[in-house]
């Protein structure tokens, strides 16, 4: 099953001030660091309909090496449960930079299907992004940050995310499956680099 999906890229505009303080605050990253970001290659805006998923992670290891383990996409398949039967297609190893693609099988909800992204934000070691260009979503776009923070690098994954229009991928059965799935991520990520306290923050998709 293949679900296609055009790719619009993101238009260069001054970031929303509003948009500056939530990264901010998600993220442990100055304003001033989120806006330098932004302008210099901008995130998507929200289309109507789309939801966001956020999730954050404290780990008491250093932001290069933190950066430097999520930066190989291969590092991706030990991160992804065992029941998305996730491959990677694309020959290794992946050069990243903004317009990587990247072609990936999976299994989702029983159903085998391909998905493509690409990277359209990459700025070592605080941000990079990828987004779906084919696959089961009608929009997907996965902001990465990481900040240094005491104690270790904080990491946040940021998903905009719109289900297609299908009984099988209500937004509240995607929300579900996105916290089953980045569960499994939070802990493969603790037993690399340990586990650190995070401050108290209420996720988005809980």
């Amino acid at each position: 099953m293949h679900v296609m999906t055009s790719f619009n890229p993101p238009t260069r505009t001054e970031p929303r001030d509003d948009l500056i303080q939530t990264l901010s605050r998600e993220s442990a990253l100055s304003p001033t660091q989120i806006a330098d970001l932004l302008q210099q290659q901008p995130t998507r805006s929200t289309p109507d309909g789309a939801e966001v998923f956020l999730r954050r992670q404290k780990v008491p290891r250093p932001l290069p090496e933190v950066f430097s383990f999520f930066a190989q996409a291969e590092n991706l398949q030990q991160l992804t449960p065992a029941f998305l039967d996730f491959r990677i297609l694309t020959p290794l190893p992946i050069a990243m930079q903004v317009g990587t693609l990247i072609d990936y099988r999976i299994r989702l909800r029983g159903l085998p299907m391909r998905w493509r992204t690409r990277i359209s934000a990459w700025q070592p070691p605080h941000r990079f992004a990828d987004e779906q260009l084919r696959g089961p979503y009608s929009v997907w776009w996965h902001e990465h940050l990481f900040a240094e923070v005491d104690g270790g690098t904080l990491i946040t994954d940021r998903v905009l995310f719109k289900s297609p229009l299908s009984i099988l991928a209500h937004p509240l059965l995607v929300r579900r499956e996105l916290a089953r799935i980045f569960e499994y991520r939070r802990q493969r990520v603790a037993e690399r680099f340990g586990y650190a306290v995070l401050p108290t923050f209420e996720p988005y998709g809980a």
